[in-house]
């Protein structure tokens, strides 16, 4: 199968522990396998991958794993317990960098994780965790052979072998002819470049050049809907862009004035001119309205424009607020999503100038640096949405927000075997985060692919973003 994909750099890694881009973790999600897939949907399901099962004691404290007994890495090795304890204590080793360290090592120390026979492994954590199997089920803590430090083959256990990898351009797999699943994969190999322009990708499948390509900008939508020889298959709430208002920085530092500027956004406007109608709406958090953890109480708030007015002239700016908002084409609609809400809040008393920067240095000059700026995200599990984005000690915890009524709520939902009482905490975490974090997010986004009619089979999920194992082209 021939495939395009947005995106790509230079410093790319085949390391499943420190996959941050999109490009990254789709050809993570080709190479090796986690104990648990993530599935996505109302509700939110753990599937068995490498473990065949898991169980916890009464207080959610130990967490046992049984694997797969017929499961051999690319050198033929056999997968044990063993390598599944160097993989996770490894994650825990702050000196390698892993993306999932923060969330893990709040809960579980290297020397929790023990064999507990050839192919068992055992996890006892320093306190309770409901979530457990959802960071076991991270695209970061896919399993690798113990020892490994040289990832350039990337050792993994996946449907496809790595044949080449060129960072920032593109790779070439083929098929695992022993992988575990007799079924899968059908495709005998993937050849993928990566491509920083849109017209690009979506001319490649018009012509007929490539199968598959994504992720599209929204902009792209009108080209291809409506086209015979190309499919558009959106990811509903895939990924989501917000807008970060820092209150350590005037004019947000006084919390009407970010409460007014929340009051300003129409979110199904938004939705309509940024994602061309694709989205599911939110009100201000990372969680879709849709999901079952999303509280009915919440809602999805409406626009209330001279009640932002009061909030400004109650908190001292009765002329209204400037302030200067920085956003990017390195996420799809980002900038669309800046200049739509600027037009909106300045109906409630708020000026706002967009400063579009460069997409190859946002991360590093303005992401977190800058006092109000836009960003995107991949979707994760509410629980860890809410603690990656929010928890006061969460290392991108981006909008500074410092809440011990809220980490508690979250130590409460962790607590909970029940799934009532998990929906319980985390509704009440998410209100807290809609009515006070200096964070904006009117709805989250559709990941958007477009492929030839002839290419099928292609699925999604949280765990591998694009998945090829089902996958055929005629």
């Amino acid at each position: 199968m021939r495939v395009s994909l947005a995106g790509g750099g230079a410093k790319e890694t085949l390391d499943p522990a420190k996959t941050v881009s999109i490009t990254e973790s789709i050809l993570s999600g080709a190479l090796y396998d986690g104990l648990i897939r993530l599935q996505r949907g109302r509700h939110w399901v753990a599937q068995p991958l490498l473990a065949t099962k898991w169980t916890h004691n009464a207080d959610l404290t130990e967490w046992n794993f049984r694997l797969r007994d017929d499961v051999r890495f690319r050198d033929g090795g056999a997968l044990s317990s063993k390598d599944v304890v160097y993989t996770i204590q490894r994650v825990l080793d702050p000196e390698v960098g892993a993306i999932i360290f923060g969330r893990l090592s709040t809960v579980l120390d290297p020397d929790g994780v023990t064999a507990a026979g050839p192919h068992a492994v055992r996890f006892k954590l320093k306190q309770p965790d409901a979530f457990f199997p959802v960071a076991m089920g991270a695209r970061h803590t896919k399993i690798v052979p113990e020892g490994t430090e040289d990832f350039s083959t990337a050792p993994g256990t996946g449907p496809f072998k790595l044949e080449r990898f060129e960072p920032g351009q593109g790779f070439e797999l083929s098929k695992n002819a022993k992988y575990w699943n007799p079924e899968v994969p059908n495709l005998d190999g993937l050849r993928c470049a990566y491509s920083t322009e849109q017209a690009t990708l979506v001319q490649g499948v018009l012509s007929g050049d490539t199968d598959f390509a994504g992720s599209l900008d929204y902009s792209a939508v009108p080209t291809v809907k409506g086209r015979s020889e190309a499919v558009l298959t959106p990811d509903q709430g895939a990924l989501f862009s917000d807008i970060v208002a820092d209150p350590r920085h005037a004019p947000f530092d006084d919390p009407r004035v970010i409460k007014a500027l929340k009051l300003t956004l129409d979110r199904k406007r938004v939705r309509e001119v940024v994602q061309q109608g694709y989205g599911i709406l939110t009100t201000d958090v990372p969680v879709r309205s849709n999901d079952e953890f999303y509280p009915s109480s919440l809602g999805v708030r409406a626009q209330q424009l001279e009640e932002a007015k009061r909030l400004l002239a109650e908190a001292g700016h009765p002329n209204g607020v400037e302030t200067t908002l920085f956003t990017s084409s390195v996420g799809p609609g980002m900038v669309d999503l800046a200049t739509i809400v600027a037009e909106q809040a300045k109906e409630g008393g708020f000026r706002i100038k967009v400063q579009q920067r460069p997409a190859d240095t946002y991360f590093d000059r303005v992401y977190m640096k800058e006092p109000f700026f836009v960003t995107y995200w991949i979707l994760r599990h509410p629980f860890d949405a809410i603690s990656v984005t929010f928890g006061s000690k969460s290392p991108v915890n981006e909008s500074h927000y410092e809440d011990p009524k809220l980490d508690a709520l979250l130590s409460k939902a962790q607590r909970s075997a029940e799934v009532a009482g998990q929906k319980a905490a985390l509704g009440d975490a998410q209100i807290r985060v809609a009515d006070n974090a200096g964070w904006l997010c009117p709805t989250l986004g559709a990941a958007l692919y477009v492929h030839k009619p002839q290419a099928r089979g292609v699925a999604f999920n949280p765990t591998d973003i694009v998945n090829f194992e089902q996958a055929t082209v005629a």
